[in-house]
């Protein structure tokens, strides 16, 4: 078995509004250490599962930091469509 050392690092930076509500910003950093190309790598997370008690909504969609050759799905929510 050939093995693509893989590291995926979360964060979220938060914001308390004046109405008690927050702003999130959420982070996902993956990075391939290894030395061959990866295809076919696929991110998912459910917001609603983080978040379970709480109301969310997103605010814009998922971006891409430059020159990353991933793909993201436009669909992505946190709730029904989790894979971005």
């Amino acid at each position: 078995i050939n093995v693509t050392p893989l590291g995926i690092a979360k964060a979220v930076d938060s914001t308390r509004n004046s109405d008690g509500s927050y702003n999130l910003k959420y982070t996902v950093v993956v990075r391939n250490y290894g030395t061959r190309s990866l295809t076919n790598v696929q991110l998912s997370d459910s917001l609603s599962k983080v978040f379970a008690d709480a109301i969310f909504a997103l605010n814009g969609k998922p971006t891409l930091s430059a020159g990353s050759k991933l793909k993201l799905d436009s669909t992505f929510n946190g709730r029904d469509k989790t894979t971005f």
